[in-house]
């Protein structure tokens, strides 16, 4: 818990981590992904898709893959808004607006 609360403070303070840091948030971000996958695969059953998923699991892993690399891409422009130093990009919101207005 002493972790997250002092990863979170460093984001807070705006210290930037640079493109190692990223790499290594990145990382962590992909671990506890594929931790909570591993975990909860052995109490899946594809008899319970079914109903809920009208195109079965084929539809739940298309579905997965889009939220996985959107949650990338997101990580990717907010540490690309980390790193931004132009003058007129001051605070986050402005730099991750500078971010997506000069991709």
């Amino acid at each position: 818990m002493r972790t997250a609360a002092a990863i979170a403070q460093r984001v807070c303070d705006d210290i930037t981590l640079g493109t190692p840091g990223c790499a290594v948030v990145t990382g962590m971000n992909l671990i506890v992904i594929a931790y909570i996958l591993c975990a909860g695969l052995p109490f899946g059953q594809l008899a319970n898709l079914a109903p809920f998923a009208p195109s079965g699991a084929g539809g739940v892993f298309a579905a997965a893959s889009i939220v996985f690399f959107a949650f990338i891409g997101f990580d990717t422009v907010a540490c690309a808004a980390e790193e931004a130093r132009s003058v007129c990009c001051r605070n986050r919101a402005r730099r991750a607006a500078c971010v997506f207005h000069d991709a």
